[in-house]
């Protein structure tokens, strides 16, 4: 008796949907007032966060792939965390119990799996192909349901690949624009500094000049203030001839 032949083949599967679907570490963030970083609030049983025994709830948490958590609010922190599926994510915090270290510096640094404990892209794969249609015993069929799934998981392995290597080219990117940032302001505060400096030695030689002319001024003052002197002493004197000389006529 011939076997039946096998079933339909699975549906295909787009593996990129599943590299980039974005989850977290199985923690939650909380922000206190007066406090400079957020701090964890809960760690999930099936997270990855839980496996690590160097975090604990109330930890506060300094940096996250390199990037300062001060004053970041919680929608900030979670798009921080978030990622693909089995991608990684390095977490600096400092604990309650550490006295060693200033709070502003890492008791620990860990590097946690995105994703739950048993949580992989090529997991997921496999669990949403659909179960294959068991077959009649007889000879044993072959079709390509193992090729299919073969290149669907070196498909995923690729974009996990790319996706890390665009990640590091984002930080590449953010570190070049912060360094071209501060040249400018480094600039700017140059021109700033130079254009009052100008302007101080334009004022400066301006009053210079002002003053130089008030003392023009003063000297041509103080000379026709003595010249109108003279010529009011002179007045006085004629005019004090003028009387003898009118006594003397009347006199004789």
């Amino acid at each position: 008796v011939e076997a039946p032949g096998p079933g339909p083949p699975p549906p295909e599967l787009e593996p990129e949907e599943d590299a980039t679907k974005y989850v977290g570490v199985g923690m939650v963030v909380r922000v206190e007032t007066g406090k400079a970083f957020p701090l964890i609030k809960k760690i999930a049983a099936d997270g990855s966060a839980a496996s690590c025994s160097l975090m604990a709830v109330d930890d506060a948490l300094l940096e996250v792939d390199g990037k300062d958590c001060r004053g970041r609010s919680v929608a900030n922190m979670t798009a921080l965390f978030l990622g693909p599926v089995g991608s990684e994510v390095m977490v600096k915090g400092h604990t309650l119990s550490d006295h060693d270290h200033p709070p502003s510096e890492p008791s620990y640094t860990v590097t946690l799996i995105r994703g739950k404990k048993d949580q992989s892209p090529l997991k997921e794969i496999r669990e949403k192909m659909p179960a294959p249609t068991p077959v009649a015993a007889g000879p044993v069929q072959t079709n390509s349901d193992d090729a299919r799934l073969t290149r669907m998981m070196d498909e995923v392995a690729l974009l996990q690949q790319q996706l890390v290597a665009a990640r590091e080219d984002k930080l590449g990117m953010s570190a070049r624009c912060e360094a071209l940032e501060n040249v400018a302001r480094e600039e700017k505060a140059k021109h700033q500094k130079r254009a009052a400096d100008i302007a101080g030695d334009e004022t400066q030689q301006a009053l210079v000049k002002a003053n130089a002319e008030l003392d023009a001024l003063q000297q041509l003052l103080d000379q026709k203030t003595k010249q109108l002197d003279a010529e009011i002493q002179e007045t006085t004197c004629l005019k004090t001839t003028a009387r003898a000389a009118q006594e003397e006529t009347e006199q004789a």
